[in-house]
């Protein structure tokens, strides 16, 4: 049986209604495979790999390491987030690239800044993935994350 994970786990876990990203991630009891049709990827991950995200933060991170950035999806997503979940998660693992990419993403599409210290010093984190979507020249964001 197929599981949501990633974007589409936010999707139905906020009850957001926004338009289907370009890639449903699920887990599946099979072996890895990309199902590619009806102007949709279907990317589906083997859960005894170890791809099976157990919580929220799971799914976000799933979304950030595994899927292309969907502008209106994370607008909606960090939105339906409350401030405190982020900073906790965050505060597990400022330096971490997924929780930074995450912190971005929340004070940049919210307005909202996080009650969280500056990073410690640390190499830049790309926001997007090469691999995974166009991405343009890099421009470096100031701000805490």
């Amino acid at each position: 049986m197929a599981a949501p994970a990633g974007l589409a786990w936010l999707i139905e876990h906020f009850g957001l209604r926004v338009p289907a990203p370009a890639v449903r991630s699920e887990t599946i009891a099979g072996a890895r495979r990309t199902v590619v049709g009806n102007g949709q990827v279907l990317e589906q991950y083997p859960a005894a790999a170890g791809y099976a995200p157990k919580e929220l933060f799971g799914h976000l991170r799933f979304a950030l390491r595994y899927e292309p950035l969907d502008a209106g999806v994370w607008n909606a997503v960090v939105h339906a987030l409350e401030p405190n979940e982020m900073e906790r998660w965050i505060r597990e693992d400022p330096t971490g690239r997924f929780t930074r990419r995450a912190w971005y993403l929340y004070e940049a599409l919210t307005g909202r800044r996080l009650d969280i210290a500056d990073v410690p010093p640390t190499g830049y984190v790309d926001l997007a993935q090469e691999s995974l979507q166009l991405t343009g020249p890099v421009v470096r964001a100031a701000g805490n994350a």
